[in-house]
């Protein structure tokens, strides 16, 4: 961990910037914020509504495509020949489908995925 503030030069080559005159940033976007404000503002509104939201049609397909695709390898494979998984999979499996159909209505702490 360095010890030195990273905001500012290493003290080795310090004496070659100037204070009022030199910038100094660890991320882009912040050297972005601070220099080019109206052009960064601009390009983070357009990002914001450049997103379209899924629809509902789309949320159902995932939901009904996922579960086909499961059924399909559960029979290609047979159940007791898939996994073991790890909790962190299983998390990952049922937190996506959970999201979705959090989305789509259902509870959030609906179990049934």
């Amino acid at each position: 961990m360095p010890t030195w503030d990273q905001r500012l030069p290493h003290p080795d080559i310090a004496h070659h910037f100037s204070r009022t005159k030199s910038c100094c940033f660890i991320k882009l976007v912040d050297a972005l914020r601070a220099l080019r404000p109206q052009q960064f503002a601009e390009a983070m509104y357009e990002h914001e509504f450049s997103m379209e939201p899924r629809t509902a049609t789309e949320i159902s397909e995932a939901i009904a495509g996922a579960l086909k695709a499961a059924a399909r390898v559960e029979k290609k494979y047979g159940k007791e020949n898939l996994g073991p998984y790890s909790k962190f999979d299983w998390g990952m499996i049922n937190g996506r489908l959970s999201a979705l159909r959090w989305v789509m209505g259902d509870e959030w702490d609906m179990l049934d995925t």
